[in-house]
């Protein structure tokens, strides 16, 4: 069960980093893709989960300027829409290191 409250009642947005991605080295697996369908059944939320090359075939660095870049088109398209970021593990640390570039550019 997804926790519901007022919050996530206005925000109708979800941008997922990733979650897991086992240190930045595999795709989303299937239990991923069964969560993100149940947070959508659940909470009516849009979620935006990008992918991204990842190691060895892309840096680090690559990946993030990616996905800053995604995050930042999609905050100008919907300014008026209040987005939560979030991931686990991996993906809660990539999830936390956008929120700080964004803060700080």
């Amino acid at each position: 069960m997804i926790c519901r409250n007022s919050f996530l009642d206005r925000v109708k947005r979800i941008y997922m980093v990733h979650p897991v991605r086992y240190a930045y080295h595999h795709d989303f697996l299937p239990d991923h893709w069964r969560f993100i369908e149940k947070l959508v059944n659940e909470t009516n939320a849009l979620v935006i989960a990008p992918g991204y090359r990842l190691t060895p075939f892309a840096t680090y660095k690559e990946a993030f300027d990616l996905i800053v870049s995604l995050y930042k088109k999609h905050c100008a398209e919907h300014p008026d829409k209040k987005i939560i970021l979030m991931g686990d593990s991996a993906g809660g640390g990539f999830s936390l290191a956008l929120l700080c570039r964004v803060l700080r550019p």
